[in-house]
């Protein structure tokens, strides 16, 4: 997934913290209004550069561990606060972070230690440090709440530089150690069978139903089918008519997408420029068969001239 939407419980808990979201956002060379009038999607890059960026306007080491305890009511995060353990609280929660950060996390359990760390572009040495404080702290909030107990990890190991280690311990309540191989929170395995007082399990079944179907359809826009569908619809096609030539583009097999490709290739290089304008001017079924006459058009590229009847330009 390049590109997700900013989750509204980061902009809730940034307002928590005495942040102001489109102070932020200028900050990091953003719109100020990303959110309240454009889309809200950003990059991974993008993503880093606000986690970057609030690191430097914050004086607060830990104001990433102060957002992950906020009581902040976001909806893909609800199946791990309604689970039946905390073992798979940790497990919606990673399924969550995918869907709100496009993050993949990666859990190793063992007789003794469960591990849990993220696995794309978290493993980049250039990862934000308040991102992962707030990702970690999260996991044992999320098992404080649930089990109502006073729950600590068994270790943490961050590879950043040691900075203000009496503040993670203290809040982890364990040994903190810097300069790490790796980002990495551990728990015991024993504690992944704690009950939770907050369990819910029908509730739970229909969080869980409407969490794995966002994944999947969103892990379905990453096939290389789809993101040459995509492009071919936001480069030739006006706003008029985006979303349906995009569903009449999601039911074409990778052949057809393959033709289609090659027919716009065919309009640029043999025809023209205007004639791919022309095509962003169309209706639907004009699109439809302004493609078939293409296609058929390409296969005999010595008859140019079936494109006389239409006005390019």
């Amino acid at each position: 997934m390049n590109k997700f939407r900013l989750p509204e419980a980061f902009l809730v808990a940034l307002k928590a913290v005495n942040v102001d979201p489109p102070f932020l956002f200028r900050k990091s060379g953003l719109p100020p209004t990303l959110c309240s009038s454009g889309d809200g999607m950003i990059s991974t890059e993008q993503n880093f550069r606000l986690w970057h960026t609030l690191r430097e306007i914050s004086d607060d080491p830990a104001i990433g561990l102060r957002m992950a305890t906020l009581n902040v009511r976001h909806p893909p995060n609800m199946a791990a606060q309604h689970a039946r353990t905390f073992g798979d609280a940790l497990v919606d929660l990673a399924r969550s972070t995918m869907l709100s950060f496009s993050e993949e996390t990666r859990i190793v359990k063992t007789k003794n230690e469960c591990s849990i760390e993220f696995t794309r572009a978290m493993l980049n040495e250039g990862a934000p440090v308040l991102f992962l404080d707030t990702a970690f702290a999260l996991m044992l909030e999320t098992g404080r709440r649930g089990t109502q107990q006073r729950l600590h990890a068994l270790r943490v190991e961050l590879t950043r530089p040691v900075s203000h280690q009496e503040v993670y311990e203290a809040h982890f309540g364990c040994c903190v150690r810097f300069k790490a191989r790796r980002n990495v929170i551990v728990f015991r395995t024993g504690d992944l069978e704690l009950p939770f007082a907050t369990y819910n399990a029908k509730l739970l079944a229909r969080l869980r139903f409407q969490l794995d179907r966002e994944i999947a359809r969103l892990k379905t826009r990453e096939t290389t089918s789809f993101r040459a569908k995509l492009l071919i619809v936001r480069n030739f096609t006006n706003r008029g008519n985006w979303h349906k030539k995009c569903l009449w583009l999601e039911g074409m097999t990778n052949d057809k997408i393959v033709n289609l490709v090659a027919a716009l290739m065919f309009v640029a290089i043999v025809v023209s420029r205007p004639a791919l304008r022309y095509f962003a001017r169309l209706p639907l079924t004009g699109a439809k068969r302004f493609f078939s006459l293409i296609r058929r058009c390409s296969l005999r590229s010595d008859e140019p001239k079936v494109f006389l009847p239409f006005r390019f330009g």
